[in-house]
């Protein structure tokens, strides 16, 4: 899982983690401090149990 901003600078990245814990997710920090309201773009590798791979593509907003 990989966060990006508007110019294509990766925030964060995560991988081989559960998908079902948020603890392993994205909190809207960069190195360690709250990032202005902004929209980020969020990109997921993920493999289902049939051993498929997909990819997941969308975006988030970061509210004040």
């Amino acid at each position: 899982m990989g966060v990006y901003d508007r110019w294509g600078a990766r925030l964060f990245y995560n991988e081989d983690f559960p998908p079902d814990d948020a603890a392993y997710g994205w909190d809207g920090s960069f190195r360690h401090t709250r990032l202005n309201p902004a929209v980020f773009v969020w990109v997921i590798e993920a493999e289902l149990n049939t051993g498929e791979i997909i990819l997941l593509k969308g975006d988030v907003t970061l509210l004040e």
